[in-house]
């Protein structure tokens, strides 16, 4: 189970009806993940049962893409990536952000609402925690020691990532396009939050913000080319990090898996509902910037009770995914074509 294990790529192919429904509700349900700091897209992937088809497809565009592309044979190159799954996917989950994205803004900047939403979130990553590493429990004292480590390490890597100050600017273009490149391979790592590396950046709230100066006609010009040109940055990033990914799940699987599961561990850190906020350090007077330090409840009263309940509904959401997911994969195949 560690070291080099060969995963074989599935063959057969999918229904030809089941990428206009089920896949287009699992990507909304990643893009509304990926909007929020703390949830990963990959992690909902992962729990729903298109991961590694997920990663397979994305590292098929490829030179033999390319060829088929340039012999205008579109249907096999369709084919080759998959683009029926890849196309109802990437529509769910550019919906989900839509939706999600000025929500997940108002909820945590939202005093009231921050700790309910937090624990929401929080009792979601439990459950996924949970679900990804029941698969992989050590069966000898050498795996403990692998697998173990692995994932203590990517723990620790996890932890130190929320605890790393953030900022707020109005970022340049490029800085933008960067963004997107590191963003995009966290959101499909299961267990680190693309969006929080993107608030870590300082360009969380920048972009969170953007659905809502469009909408009320601000410099709607320049938000579309930084719309544009951070999708780029993220295209750029999940081509060329997906090969990597799928080389990783093929050959070390068990041992990849545990270092996403340790980074999801790691990275809970952030979604701690119990904050007490204060002004960012060397912030002028009467500026909206905003830092917050974690504690633990000294008694139990009924806020905390809320914030506790929300943890578990959090919790139940996944199991309930997991079997709504379970429950399709019996009527309907989930492997990818080759």
């Amino acid at each position: 189970m560690t070291g080099q294990e060969t995963q074989p790529e599935p063959n057969p192919s999918p229904s030809a009806g089941d990428h206009l429904s089920g896949h287009l509700l699992r990507g909304m349900l990643m893009g509304c993940a990926d909007s929020v700091p703390g949830i990963s897209g990959g992690t909902i992937a992962l729990v729903l049962g298109i991961y590694q088809r997920l990663v397979l497809a994305i590292s098929h565009f490829d030179g033999q893409f390319l060829r088929l592309l340039a012999k205008r044979a579109w249907r096999q190159a369709a084919s080759h990536v998959d683009l029926r799954f890849l196309g109802s996917l990437l529509l769910g989950v550019l919906i989900g952000l839509v939706l999600m994205m000025t929500l997940a803004h108002r909820l945590l900047e939202g005093e009231a609402t921050r700790p309910f939403t937090l624990a929401t979130f929080l009792g979601m990553m439990i459950s996924c925690t949970w679900l990804v590493a029941r698969p992989l429990w050590p069966r000898n004292g050498r795996q403990w020691m692998t697998l173990g480590g692995v994932a203590l390490l990517a723990g620790l890597l996890g932890w130190t990532i929320t605890t790393l100050p953030t900022s707020n600017l109005s970022p340049t273009l490029v800085y933008l396009f960067f963004a997107g490149m590191v963003g995009i391979c966290a959101m499909i790592l299961p267990g680190i939050s693309g969006a929080m590396i993107l608030y870590i950046l300082g360009v969380y709230l920048y972009m969170t913000g953007i659905p809502a100066e469009m909408l009320a006609g601000r410099q709607v010009g320049l938000h579309v080319m930084e719309i544009a040109v951070f999708a780029a940055g993220c295209l750029t990033g999940l081509i060329m990090f997906s090969r990597i990914l799928r080389y990783l799940l093929a050959h070390f699987h068990s041992i990849t898996m545990s270092f996403l599961c340790g980074a999801m561990v790691g990275s809970m850190r952030a979604l701690w509902p119990f904050q007490h906020a204060f002004p960012a350090p060397g912030s002028e007077p009467g500026s909206e910037a905003i830092e917050y330090q974690l504690f633990f409840p000294s008694q139990i009263d009924l806020q905390s009770l809320g914030i506790l309940l929300a943890v578990g509904l959090g919790m139940l959401a996944v199991h309930l995914s997991r079997l709504l997911a379970g429950a399709q994969k019996k009527t309907r195949p989930e492997n990818p074509p080759g």
